[in-house]
């Protein structure tokens, strides 16, 4: 017996209910959207509607769309919150059947570290092929997590640790290659600060000698205010 197919209302009637604990039933939720792209139900509830090639007759013109009008009714969340559930759904249908023990305990936080496996697209560098991850790697990180666990349930800091030893990521080492830029970056290179400071000043003194004698009678207390912090400049540098 076939099973009969959910309309798109009872699917949103079921994304609601679920958004009441978006941690919780995340997955659920990235689930539910993905039935009603693949689907199309975004299109109309009618399936007639949906096979029409004439897109005015449809709901909303695009997935999309659709996507971004729904996202604060369903889930008060917004469209980015969306998409990133839909992807956690996505990386959970790879993970292979020998751990689907995992699934009902795992939240999108768990699985979006699973979905560092997927490699990049090649368009921006940043964005991730979730389709093209491979079950036998999930299978094996999600093992190696349970590892590091050591019978404690698997934690989102367990998968991040077996992820990034599968990736060959060494966080401590990352971290302080980045602080020492940090410090690189901070310190002043005096060579050319101090060559800097000897042209300027020499430009300063040529444009001020073009500067006639009268004029300078209006603003005595700049002249004693910029002579004053020219003075501690230089008692600093002869220090």
């Amino acid at each position: 017996m076939a099973i009969a197919k959910r309309t798109r209302k009872q699917i949103e009637s079921h994304i609601t209910s679920c958004a009441e604990s978006i941690q919780k039933n995340g997955l659920e939720i990235g689930r539910d959207l993905v039935e009603i792209r693949d689907d199309e139900l975004w299109k109309s509830d009618d399936p007639k509607k949906r096979k029409s090639k004439d897109a005015t007759e449809w709901d909303y013109p695009t997935w999309n769309q659709y996507l971004k009008v729904q996202a604060e009714p369903l889930i008060q969340r917004t469209w980015s919150a969306a998409t990133k559930l839909i992807q956690c759904a996505e990386i959970e249908s790879k993970m292979p059947p020998s751990i689907n023990v995992y699934t009902e305990k795992m939240t999108p936080s768990h699985i979006r570290e699973l979905g560092r496996l997927a490699p990049n697209d090649g368009t921006d560098g940043t964005s991730r092929n979730y389709t093209a991850i491979k079950k036998r790697d999930v299978d094996r990180v999600m093992k190696a997590a349970e590892k590091i666990a050591d019978g404690d349930p698997v934690s989102v800091r367990d998968i991040q640790k077996a992820v990034d030893a599968e990736k060959g990521i060494d966080r401590k080492a990352e971290a302080a290659k980045a602080k020492a830029k940090r410090e690189r970056d901070s310190q002043i290179d005096l060579d050319d600060y101090l060559s800097r400071i000897k042209g300027t000043s020499e430009g300063w003194l040529q444009v001020l000698e073009a500067v006639p004698a009268d004029a300078w009678e209006d603003y005595a207390s700049e002249i004693d205010e910029a002579a004053s912090a020219l003075e501690s400049l230089f008692t600093f540098l002869r220090s």
